[in-house]
């Protein structure tokens, strides 16, 4: 068996529009597991039973996967390697037994896991490629058939549909559509609605160019349109811009609209897969890089939404093929060297704050609410004293939430802390998501170059300034007070915002008239000992990194300096955050640039420089946990003790990652066995896992003695629960 190892990924980010690319570098974890050399993993399925099965294409096999141990075990259909098979794709039906195709071997096949044994079946058409199980039956293309094998009776019924049809459409909830009619692709350039109860087509749509993967979500089917050519002479449709497309097929308006899903010519989607949040994926299998990427679409509230700005990710390998979802998280296939499967988080979590005015805050969401429950924003003072609060958003049913909004202080007083918090349906408070805080500085002040000006002190002005004049060089330092913050918190957004209300204007290169502009860095300052009534050119304090640099050139205007980093840097130090601002580029001998901006000393507070933090903190949810034996001995031979996990409501413990589970911050979970069932039969289902007490029961003292339980759920929220036993 074989373990899964995760790796920090850099992978290329590139947001496109049918029109624009722009490419945005950032860190991803991609969580890979390397297969045996060759295996041209393909399809792949959830059983609902934390196992993921794999069909290898060129080794005539099937790879079980445990989703929580990430070991794999395989099984070869004719009990030995065989590259003749074909394997294609997989589903599952209702015993959990697996079907799947043989694409070169005209056959479709059946494995058990209990017994690990397979049955394979002759079909009489051409290439059988996709398969579904639908109502006791197990559909799959078999040019120029659409066929049907009766699992009771194991007879087999051929529709003839013509073409070539190819993948058969399913939807998040692992149907076809709404009404059970099954969506087909054609690679002749069709997708097709074969009526499941009429046996025959009702609905058929061409204008596609190589359509392979298909996916149904309401309304809109999804069509990956692999545009290589099978024939160097195939017509190229007017529409072909050279990049590969998506194609959305609107059902009641019969509209195609495409996305472009990327920047080389001739690559081009091959499978398509909307996730349980409303996210449409897709893989790429061109002979380049391996690529699997997202758009957004979905439902939010009563409104479907298409966001045509697609999510592209490298990852290794150099085609990636199938993908499926498992609890919160995609899975994907790939071949390379070696082969792979991997898997991206799929769950949005998108929460992003902004002060308007000092009293109303814009909430920016995209996040998915579980069924019956709330999403409330409670305000708060510095020092916790509860204001009031919003009701975000409540619904009985699941909801992804995108949208912005508009948040007002209940009392029409400034905000200091925003709590955007989860409750059931009687109001309890489940957990916290996220806080906002508005922290303004407790010493702002310039100091200035200038000879008769470098002993001056401007602490008490309404404004502070920078300028880049050589001999004139003018600073500005601010000091900001982090304590309200709680130390365990996690820094997810920084702000630095400063009001620009003026500074020296010229003529600009295009003829209009404004200010001059520079570019403004603000930098680390460690030193923490200057004040604003005694802050002076000659005594500023050393300033250190830099942090963000941003071109300021409009008065009148907010501007703002990314400094996260920074800010959780100083909450797991002292508290204090000092930063200095100033030009870039300094000494300037031809001409004085120059900025102003608002100080904490001006009348006006809505002009007021502060920060704007957005945390979450990195508290525990309290789990029950429950242990036995109760009394153990530290001399007998059995140290094993097993442990019973509980989580409060709002909370599934499906959603525990077991390798994360620890005793007393010291012995880990064991990976098996392990089970989920109501052991307490209190209606709430338990989490059964085991330790071994061995490595710490010489450190434990005899008597009653307390264990705590920590571990982290699959969206890292962490979890702590304790019970006590008697150690004699």
């Amino acid at each position: 068996m074989r373990n899964l190892e995760k790796v920090i990924f850099l992978i290329t980010f590139l947001t496109f529009t049918l029109t624009i690319s722009q490419i945005v570098r950032a860190q991803i974890a991609v969580d890979y597991l390397d297969l045996p050399e060759h295996t041209m993993p393909m399809g792949i399925v959830y059983d609902d039973d934390e196992t993921i099965y794999i069909a290898s294409y060129s080794r005539g096999s099937i790879f079980a996967i445990n989703t929580t141990t990430k070991e794999y075990e395989e099984h070869f259909v004719r009990g030995v390697e065989d590259n003749s098979l074909g394997l294609w794709v997989l589903t599952v039906d209702a015993y959990g037994y697996v079907w799947f195709t043989e694409n070169s071997d005209k056959k479709i096949g059946r494995f058990i896991p209990a017994t690990k044994t397979f049955r394979e079946y002759a079909t009489e058409g051409e290439l059988p490629t996709g398969i579904l199980y639908l109502d006791g039956n197990v559909w799959f293309t078999n040019a120029p058939y659409l066929s049907k094998m009766n699992l009771s009776t194991k007879e087999i019924t051929n529709y003839e549909v013509g073409g070539l049809p190819y993948i058969l459409s399913l939807d998040s909830s692992g149907k076809s559509d709404s009404s059970d009619n099954i969506w087909v692709s054609d690679l002749g350039g069709r997708i097709f609605k074969f009526d499941v109860s009429l046996e025959k087509i009702t609905t058929e749509v061409s204008g596609f160019y190589r359509p392979l993967g298909i996916s149904v979500h309401g309304d809109l089917v999804y069509v990956a349109e692999n545009l290589r050519p099978a024939d160097p002479l195939e017509p190229i449709p007017e529409w072909f811009t050279g990049n590969g497309t998506v194609a959305i097929y609107n059902i009641t308006s019969t509209k195609i609209t495409r996305i472009n899903t990327s920047e080389i010519t001739n690559e081009g989607p091959y499978m398509v897969y909307i996730d349980s949040y409303g996210s449409l994926w897709f893989t790429d299998n061109s002979a380049h890089t391996g690529v699997i990427g997202y758009s957004e679409v979905g439902v939010s509230g009563n409104t479907t939404f298409i966001d045509t700005a697609n999510n592209i990710y490298d990852v290794k390998g150099d085609h990636v093929y199938f993908l499926t979802q498992v609890k919160e998280k995609v899975w994907f296939s790939g071949e390379g060297s070696p082969a792979f499967i991997a898997m991206v988080k799929a769950k949005p979590e998108k929460i992003e704050f902004e002060l308007i005015n000092p009293y109303e805050v814009s909430l920016d969401l995209d996040f998915y609410l579980e069924e019956g429950s709330n999403l409330v924003a409670k305000f708060y003072t510095y020092s916790d004293t509860y204001q009031g609060e919003s009701l975000v958003w409540n619904d009985t049913v699941p909801a992804r939430l995108m949208f912005t909004k508009i948040i007002s202080h209940p009392q029409g007083k400034p905000i200091q802390k925003v709590k955007l918090v989860v409750t059931n349906e009687t109001g309890d408070e489940i957990s916290t998501l996220s806080s906002f805080i508005v922290i303004y500085p407790d010493d702002d002040s310039l100091v200035d170059e200038t000879p008769w000006l470098n002993t001056y002190n401007f602490g008490n002005k309404p404004a502070f300034d920078i300028d880049a004049m050589s001999g004139e060089i003018r600073r500005s330092f601010l000091k900001f007070n982090l304590s309200e913050i709680p130390s365990s918190s996690s820094i997810t957004s920084a702000k630095l915002r400063l009001y620009c209300w003026g500074g020296s204007y010229g003529e600009r290169p295009d003829g209009s008239w404004g200010l001059d502009g520079l570019d403004v860095e603000i930098r680390k300052v460690s030193d923490d000992s200057w004040n604003e009534s005694t802050l002076i050119w000659l005594n500023q304090p050393v300033f250190n990194d830099l942090l963000d640099t941003v071109f300021v050139d409009n008065d009148y205007t907010w501007y703002e300096w990314n400094i996260p980093s920074f800010v959780q840097e100083e909450i797991e130090g002292d508290n204090i955050l000092s930063l200095a601002a100033k030009a870039e580029n300094e000494g300037f001998t031809s001409y004085t640039w120059s900025l102003t901006f608002r100080s904490k000393n001006y009348w006006d507070a809505t002009f007021h420089p502060h920060l704007e933090i957005t945390y979450h903190n990195s508290s525990y949810i309290v789990a029950m946990v429950d242990m036995e034996p109760d009394t153990l001995r530290s001399k007998g031979k059995g140290k094993k003790i097993t442990a019973y996990i509980e989580l409060p409501e709002g909370y599934d413990v499906n959603d525990i990652d077991i390798s994360t589970i620890r005793l007393n911050d010291a012995v880990s979970a064991e990976l098996k066995p392990t089970k989920i069932r109501d052991y307490d039969q209190d209606g709430i289902p338990d989490l059964m896992v085991k330790f071994n007490l061995v490595p710490i029961v010489n450190l434990l003292s005899l008597g009653d003695v307390e264990l705590t339980i920590t571990g982290t759920l699959n969206d890292g929220i962490l979890f702590e629960g304790t019970d006590a036993i008697k150690l004699k």
